[in-house]
């Protein structure tokens, strides 16, 4: 894949508040666009800037969208192209912006072109990653002068509108003296200019790179009128989420300028951004947003209360002990706290441990709860062979565990910490965190493996579930010989 493909999938999973987790101590976007309202109104009022003749604004009531134009109300659900969290807004491009209008190129053109003075954009200068002013063109003051409307401040957003270069765009620099544009390129120039950032991460992603592309004009299908421009829908997050993006975006687009150098290194395609990728992936697997939720499905309080049925069968043919001390994990709805409630009585504050927000189905619980662990035994040097095959499997470590297989080279009559087919096995001393599912009948286990079971849960979940949390794991076990303990 390339990396522009992937940058693209990392902007629309921005865009739709799938980037960053909800945070629901975040003021709301709603909050911010009343400010950016009562701003607006205040520059009327000084007359600095024109009433809009149709000014917009979006709500929601119910599951559906409505857009209010004067007294005109009408429902733009065919619009909403995807949903956004609860605390975003969609609201349109010109309720953002003091300014949207392109420039115009001096009569003369070329030949009014100076050596030196002021700097005069074109559309070959912009790019989404930066202004490139190393053929920048320059025009006189008194051009400059008579071209008031399209001259650049800093904090401006460039978008060039025109030719093969249509869609690309910048946010020009805070330090930025002095430019004007010529009629290839718009200027937007946002009421608050905290957003800028962040919407020029939604003018580069895909949703809108399809919009500028579906509603060119003229015959040639070459051009993006300013009119069509202040008419795009814009989904706004929180101001404290927009800084998270911009920030978890920079750190992967930094990963992504390394990808691309190195696009035709095979090795850097097979080993570390496929890892990235599906570390990714299963980040968003284990917090249930990796496939939709399905309501009609059976509740999990129904397959937790068989695994409570299947330990208590279990102890009761005397095949596990009791525990002395059991506990759930609820979470009290008049704090949004998580407990854990223990059968002593006691109860404990938990929610430092909840590392993320899980869909409602779902339950946190301790693993404790949904597997049985066997732990692993090591077997004395005349307990096993290496050369006959009598016996069962005998898994030592690590060097049993190679891409994705599982490697039999040791056998014991004697075995005593069994795993059985339908295990997950799992490392836990020395290379801490290789896994296999086992579909052997049996193989004993030393100490450097332990075996998860679960007859009732979906041990590839939890599969996942290590896998996702790899690194978590590992952190658990630095000493001189690296290990975690049951």
């Amino acid at each position: 894949m390339k990396a522009q493909d992937l940058r693209n999938s990392i902007l629309q999973m921005a865009i739709q508040g799938k980037l960053v987790p909800q945070d629901p101590n975040d003021e709301p976007a709603s909050v911010l666009l009343e400010k950016i309202r009562k701003e607006k109104e205040q520059l009327i009022k000084e007359k600095r800037i024109k009433k809009d003749k149709v000014e917009s604004r979006i709500f929601r009531e119910g599951n559906s969208h409505y857009e209010k134009i004067g007294n005109e109300i009408r429902c733009i659900d065919e619009e909403i192209p995807f949903q956004i969290p609860e605390n975003w807004e969609w609201v349109r491009l010109k309720t953002l912006s003091l300014k949207i209008g392109s420039g115009s190129t001096p009569t003369g053109g070329k030949s009014v072109y100076v050596k030196s003075g002021i700097k005069f954009i074109r559309s070959q200068n912009v790019y989404n990653d930066g202004l490139r002013l190393k053929d920048v063109a320059y025009i006189s003051e008194k051009i400059n002068t008579s071209k008031k409307n399209s001259i650049v401040n800093p904090q401006d957003i460039l978008l060039n509108i025109t030719g093969g270069s249509i869609g690309r765009c910048v946010v020009v620099p805070d330090d930025f003296d002095i430019a004007n544009i010529n009629q290839h390129i718009m200027i937007i120039r946002l009421l608050n200019s905290i957003l800028r950032f962040y919407i020029h991460k939604v003018i580069i992603s895909p949703y809108i790179q399809k919009l500028i592309m579906d509603v060119q004009v003229g015959a040639t299908k070459e051009g993006l009128s300013g009119e069509k421009l202040m008419e795009f829908l814009i989904p706004i997050p929180p101001i404290k989420e927009q800084e998270k993006i911009i920030f978890i975006y920079n750190l992967l687009n930094d990963k992504l300028l390394n990808y691309q150098s190195y696009y035709d290194n095979l090795s850097l395609l097979e080993v570390e951004f496929p890892l990235l990728l599906k570390q990714s992936i299963l980040q968003y697997a284990i917090q249930g947003k990796l496939v939709a939720q399905n309501h009609n499905d059976e509740s999990i309080d129904i397959l937790l209360e068989k695994i409570r049925k299947e330990k208590d069968e279990l102890i009761k043919t005397g095949k596990i002990k009791k525990e002395k001390i059991t506990s759930f994990i609820y979470r009290d709805t008049s704090d949004s706290k998580f407990y854990e409630k223990f059968s002593d009585g006691e109860i404990r504050d938990i929610s430092e441990e909840i590392s993320f927000e899980i869909p409602e189905s779902w339950r946190w619980v301790r693993l404790k709860d949904i597997i049985l662990l066997v732990s692993g035994q090591d077997l004395l040097s005349n307990e096993y062979s290496e050369y006959s095959k009598d016996g069962i499997p005998y898994i030592t470590g690590a060097s049993n565990f190679q891409n994705s297989e599982l490697i039999i080279n040791r056998w014991t009559k004697n075995p005593r910490s069994i795993a059985k087919a339908g295990d997950l096995l799992l490392t836990c001393k020395g290379t801490v965190g290789q896994m296999y599912i086992l579909n052997y009948p049996s193989v004993h286990i030393a100490r450097q493996v332990m075996a998860l079971r679960s007859n009732n849960y979906n041990i590839k979940y939890i599969e996942l579930y290590f896998k996702s949390s790899i690194d978590k794991l590992k952190s658990s076990a630095k000493s001189i010989i690296p290990g975690i303990s049951r």
